[in-house]
C-alpha cells in the first residue's frame, strides 16, 4: 500500500515520528512535506489530494495542528472521502466501511504513539465494499 503523508509546519515532528516508526512495515511511505508551504493548511492538503487522485490505489495521511481545516477541505472534492480520527480502532473501520482515502491526524490532540497507531491501522486496512459501497455512492454523489 502506497500512502502519501503531509503536515503543516508545526506538525512536522509528528509527521517524521511517523515516518521512522513505520519505516520497516509494509507501507510504502511517501513523504510530500514542502517547507515552502510552511503553514498553508490549504497548499497541503490540495497538493496531498492531487497525489491520491492520480494514484488511484493509494492513500494520504494529513497532519496539522486541530484537523478540521483538511478534513473541511478534503471533502469538498468528488471521490474523496476524509476521516479525522483519534484512535486506531476509527483510523482502521472508517478505511474498511467508508474507504476513507483522507486520514487527517491533529498533532495538538493525539500523542505520537497513538498517531503511529492510527497510521498503522490505516495503512493497513483495505475497503471492503460490498453493503458499505451503497452508502460510497451517495457520498460521492453530494460533490
Amino acid at each position: 500500500m502506497k500512502v502519501f503523508i503531509n503536515c503543516i509546519r508545526k506538525s512536522s515532528p509528528l509527521k517524521d515520528k511517523i515516518i521512522q516508526e513505520l519505516s520497516h512495515s509494509n507501507i510504502e511511505w511517501i513523504d510530500l512535506y514542502d517547507e515552502t508551504l510552511e503553514d498553508d493548511v490549504f497548499a497541503v492538503t490540495v497538493n496531498t489530494i492531487e497525489k491520491v487522485k492520480n494514484n488511484e490505489d493509494a492513500k494520504a495521511l494529513i497532519i496539522d495542528d486541530y484537523g478540521i481545516a483538511p478534513f473541511i477541505i478534503a471533502n469538498k472534492h468528488k471521490n474523496i472521502i476524509a476521516a479525522s480520527v483519534s484512535d486506531d480502532r476509527s483510523a482502521y473501520m472508517t478505511a474498511r466501511h467508508n474507504n476513507t482515502k483522507i486520514m487527517i491526524l491533529a498533532s495538538e490532540i493525539v500523542g505520537p504513539t497513538l498517531a503511529v497507531n492510527c497510521a498503522k491501522a490505516f495503512g493497513e486496512s483495505s475497503y471492503d465494499a460490498g453493503r458499505h459501497q451503497i452508502r460510497i455512492d451517495m457520498l460521492n454523489s453530494l460533490c
